[in-house]
């Protein structure tokens, strides 16, 4: 927890003795992290065009499927397809949200890992 091995712990020794090498993986993991970081922006950007693609798609099977007949729902009521509507919408939103912050993400963090 310290960084203190329990050997000099229960020795008499004054310095306690150095770490053994090999022992580097989270300098490792943080390097990986600040080279190859924004690839996560680049894959949440993937996501939100899968998001954005999936809603379009939604939205032109919803209208086509559900056609509703001339003159029903127009009453001011709610819609059989009214949900349908919403629930692609919301993908469209919530997509093009993660492709700008993953495209924003990844600006960032591959000028920062470039220094």
């Amino acid at each position: 927890m310290f960084g203190v091995p329990a050997d000099w712990l229960l020795s008499k020794e004054d310095e306690p003795s150095p770490e053994p090498p090999g022992d580097e993986r989270p300098r490792s993991l943080g390097r990986l992290a600040r080279r190859y970081g924004w690839l996560a922006g680049v894959y949440l950007a993937a996501v939100g065009v899968g998001g954005i693609v999936l809603g379009f798609i939604g939205r032109d099977v919803a209208s086509t499927v559900f056609r509703l007949p001339e003159g029903f729902g127009t009453g001011g009521g709610f819609r059989p397809t009214d949900g349908l509507l919403f629930m692609t919408t919301a993908f469209i939103v919530i997509g093009a949200d993660l492709l700008v912050g993953g495209l924003v993400l990844a600006i960032v963090l591959r000028r920062r890992g470039g220094k």
